[in-house]
């Protein structure tokens, strides 16, 4: 095969590799170095068919084949000369002891870089090639398990947009808009449905709550023989001027009342009550509801004294009278009387002139109480105002009316009189819209009822729920809970390492059907802002997209009425020096 009769071709190729000792030494090197890690990369991933394990073990075979050919001719040409004319090497012994020393040296070297380079290989390429081959094969999807790390591809892109646009194809329709879904679209809910459902809106502070009860009760307003009450405690900057705006444009009545102390009189929440309503209200304002344990013989101690109190009111009945006639069984009262004194010390509710409530929750129009979250005296008033609602509402004669109670930050209000009307109140044409942030603040001890049985009463009485931002993973999981399960394949992978003690997964699957929540809790405690799940609006639970109705806040005017503060309160602790005589009226 080889014909080296020449002597000038052996010549020429011994003097030219002497000659050519930098390049000889590289390939040598190159040589030594690379074909241990080729071989190694040549098997890596072995039995995995994915793209990169195989075209990079194919690329190392091929670089292994071009090496070894150039190998085996030069190493040919050098020992057929050697062979056939040896006469001429030992002629060439300074050349041929060149190509030899660099040839050596270059392999020398090469050879402990090349097991380097293969333990490397071993030890990090491998499993890296491994995890990306792995990787790939997984499917992110909402339906299944998640990983918290790729949520961000799960979600729908936050836009925004008017739903104002949307409010006359809802009126067409017959329907209530509530927002967008994944996909942009609106989704929209039935006239009856709205109407016998009550809600429950669950996410962390500014996360979009008010948002969508601002879009649900301007539509109410806009649409005509619709009633809306809101209690809110943390005064929202811009729900009060959006319900004003609808009211405007509807052409009904909207009366706001603010409950701190620095507000003049404004509202006698016991106008038109009767005796029976009023002692209802007084339970549960100041926490009498028995509850079958040994407490409850203090509470009758109590309630007994104040339903005689009931029965002693005349028939324009306020808190400055209702006051005023505690004060002659002050000492039976014991502690209630100081509980009445509170709330008759506020300046807001010191005044027994009539209100048009019942008128308006009998027709429409819009009342809008601004409470507290600290001061414990309005929040037992805000407490009276919430249940006097479904009184009124209960007792009406015509029903034809449908009335939206929200309850923003509701357990401030939360009383046992709202814990029973959530499951009857949808047949006096009312339903509940109550918003919070999480399971704690609905667990939490109503008297007569146990923390457990509140949680109870809220979660089975709300037929439509949304749910934003949950920063409580007790909250999540009940809401992941509650969107049902479905069945998903659950992987289970076998190891095995290599000769760096590196851990691989082997090729090949085990699968196994499991069920897991339709949405996470990973999904849950990770929403975007003004981004919702929405379970109960019809079909299966998905993805909402809320956005504000931009308006521009209005400046708060008080209904200011007569003052009438209670004769036995004496004036040193009447706080009225701040008021501007003004707003009082005159005569």
């Amino acid at each position: 095969m080889f014909s080296l009769s020449s002597h000038d071709l052996v010549q020429y190729s011994i003097i030219t590799l002497a000659h050519s000792k930098d390049w000889l030494f590289t390939y040598a090197f190159l040589i030594a170095s690379l074909l241990p890690a080729l071989h190694r990369t040549s098997v890596v991933c072995k039995g995995d068919k994915s793209f990169l394990p195989s075209v990079t073990r194919l690329l190392s075979g091929g670089l292994i084949v071009i090496f070894y050919t150039a190998t085996f001719f030069v190493g040919t040409g050098l020992i057929a000369a050697f062979i056939t004319r040896y006469d001429l090497i030992l002629q060439l012994k300074h050349h041929f002891e060149q190509v030899y020393m660099y040839g050596f040296a270059g392999l020398v070297v090469g050879l402990p870089t090349g097991f380097v380079l293969r333990h490397l290989i071993a030890r990090y390429l491998e499993p890296y090639m491994n995890r990306k081959t792995k990787r790939a094969l997984k499917s992110v999807d909402k339906k299944g398990l998640t990983d918290v790390r790729d949520l961000a591809k799960l979600f729908p892109e936050v836009i925004k947009y008017d739903p104002t646009k949307y409010f006359q194809q809802a009126l067409k329709l017959n329907k209530v808009f509530l927002c967008l879904d994944e996909n942009h679209k609106p989704i929209f809910l039935d006239e009856d449905y709205y109407r016998e459902t009550n809600v429950q809106l669950v996410g962390a502070p500014s996360a979009g709550k008010s948002m969508v009860c601002a879009i649900a009760c301007c539509q109410r307003v806009l649409s005509g023989r619709h009633v809306v009450v809101t209690i809110d405690p943390k005064h929202d900057v811009y729900l009060p001027a959006l319900l004003e705006n609808s009211a405007k444009i509807a052409g009904v009545p909207y009366r706001e009342i603010n409950l701190k102390r620095d507000q003049p009189p404004q509202f006698n929440p016991l106008h038109n009550i009767t005796p029976e309503d009023l002692y209802e209200l007084l339970i549960s304002a100041f926490g009498l509801s028995l509850s079958d344990k040994d407490s409850d013989h203090y509470r009758i101690n109590e309630r007994d004294p104040l339903y005689t109190l009931c029965y002693m009111i005349d028939e324009n009945p306020s808190f400055p009278k209702l006051l005023d006639l505690a004060e002659d069984i002050n000492d039976e009262l014991g502690d209630v009387y100081k509980k009445i004194k509170e709330i008759a010390l506020i300046p807001a509710v010191q005044t027994d002139a009539p209100n048009d409530l019942e008128e308006i929750l009998s027709s429409q129009g819009v009342w809008y109480f601004k409470g507290a979250m600290r001061d414990d005296a309005v929040k037992m008033l805000q407490r009276l105002i919430f249940a006097r609602i479904p009184q009124i509402v209960e007792n009406r004669d015509d029903k034809s009316s449908h009335v939206t109670i929200v309850g923003d930050e509701f357990k401030y209000s939360l009383s046992r009189v709202i814990c029973d009307s959530l499951g009857a109140l949808r047949s006096s044409n009312a339903s509940y819209w109550l918003c919070h942030q999480s399971l704690g603040d609905i667990e939490i001890a109503v008297a007569g009822l146990e923390p457990k049985v509140v949680y109870q009463t809220v979660t089975d009485n709300t037929g439509l729920k949304l749910s934003y931002r949950c920063q409580n993973p007790k909250t999540a999981k009940m809401f992941s809970d509650l969107t049902g399960t479905i069945l998903v394949d659950n992987e289970i992978q076998q190891t095995e390492t290599n000769e760096a003690n590196s851990e691989l997964h082997k090729r090949g699957r085990t699968l196994a059907q499991t069920q897991v929540p339709y949405f996470s809790t990973n999904v849950l405690m990770n929403l975007p802002k003004r981004c919702c799940l929405i379970m109960g609006a019809g079909g299966i639970p998905q993805l909402g997209i809320t956005a504000p109705i931009l308006i521009d806040p209005v400046p708060y005017k008080p209904i200011v009425t007569n003052h009438t503060p209670p004769r036995s309160i004496n004036d040193e602790l009447m706080p009225f020096s701040s008021f501007d005589d003004d707003l009082l009226p005159k005569g």
